[in-house]
C-alpha cells in the first residue's frame, strides 16, 4: 500500500474517533460527565436553571477534569483505538497469505499496539501508586495530585 494511502487511512481513523466516536462515547455516560464543576468560579453555590444545586468552578475541579480526562484516554478511548489497530492488522494478515511482507508488518504491528498499552496501563498504574504512598492529602498540591487520580 503507498505511504500516501496509509497517511489518509490513518488521518481518517483520527477524525473518525475524535468528532464521531468521542462525543457518542461522552454522551453514553452522562453519570461519568467529563467537566465536574457546572458554573464560574468564586460563587460557592447556586441555582442552575433547570432548580438543581451547582457546583462552582475551583482550580481543584479543574484537576480533577484532567483526572477525568487521563482517564477517559487510557480506559476508554484508548482500547477502542488499539482494538481496531488488532483489527486492522488481523485484516492484512489474513487477506495476505502468501505475502511474507504482509505477514509480517501485521506481527509487527499487533506487537506494536500490545507493548504500547502495557506501557500505558503501566505508567499509569506506576503514577498512582506513588502518589498513594507518598503525596500527603492535607496540602494543596496533594489533594491536587489524589484528584487527577483518585476519582
Amino acid at each position: 500500500m503507498p505511504t500516501r494511502t496509509k497517511i489518509f487511512l490513518w488521518a481518517n481513523l483520527l477524525v473518525f474517533s475524535l468528532f464521531i466516536l468521542v462525543p457518542v462515547l461522552v454522551l453514553a455516560m452522562p453519570e461519568k460527565s467529563l467537566i465536574p464543576c457546572d458554573g464560574p468560579k468564586g460563587i460557592e453555590q447556586f441555582t442552575m436553571s433547570d432548580g438543581k444545586a451547582g457546583v462552582a468552578c475551583q482550580l481543584i475541579l479543574f484537576w480533577k477534569l484532567v483526572g477525568s480526562i487521563i482517564k477517559f484516554v487510557v480506559f476508554t478511548l484508548m482500547p477502542i483505538v488499539a482494538t481496531v489497530a488488532i483489527l486492522l492488522a488481523g485484516i492484512k494478515i489474513v487477506s495476505n497469505p502468501e505475502k511474507v511482507d504482509a505477514r509480517t508488518e501485521g506481527k509487527k504491528l499487533i506487537g506494536t499496539v500490545v507493548l504500547g498499552m502495557v506501557i500505558i496501563f503501566s505508567a499509569y498504574l506506576i503514577m498512582q501508586a506513588i502518589i498513594n504512598s507518598l503525596v500527603d492529602e492535607s496540602t494543596t498540591i496533594g489533594q491536587t495530585m489524589h484528584a487527577i487520580f483518585n476519582q
